[in-house]
């Protein structure tokens, strides 16, 4: 439902707070969709779901507001956002396997980096909630 509705606002521009950004993206668009498929590649995970979503909604947006207010802004964008998702997928999973916790906060820091026009909305929670069904 809210995939129409926010492609029907895209169109018809009624959201315009939601699509009048300076850079091109598709992000609106692809937020529902990340969520949904994470959702659906979750089932009896709920802890890998959490930590997907959660790293979505507080890392990404985290790291996109670092890039906006610094000169260097891939370095500080990568660095604030790595250090946000490994922050959450030690609070989710209680430092278990440390050592993969990390390497997956850096594949999701290489993701979000190469992921343009907001495509970082549906790339990193389905790479999350994949990354982690190996290990959880």
């Amino acid at each position: 439902m809210f995939l129409l509705i926010i492609s029907l606002s895209y169109f018809y521009k009624f959201f315009s707070s939601i699509h009048d950004v300076k850079r091109k993206t598709y992000g609106e668009i692809f937020l529902p969709l990340g969520i949904l498929i994470t959702y659906l590649l979750a089932p009896g995970s709920p802890k890998n779901f959490l930590a997907s979503i959660l790293i979505l909604a507080i890392s990404d947006p985290l790291a996109g507001l670092t890039g906006d207010f610094s000169k260097n802004n891939i370095l500080y964008r990568s660095i604030t956002f790595f250090v946000a998702t490994i922050t959450i997928l030690l609070l989710v999973f209680q430092s278990e396997q440390i050592i993969f916790l990390i390497i997956v906060a850096f594949i999701l820091t290489f993701i979000e980096n190469i992921s343009s026009y907001g495509t970082d909305n549906i790339t990193i929670p389905i790479t999350s909630i994949l990354l982690l069904k190996l290990q959880f």
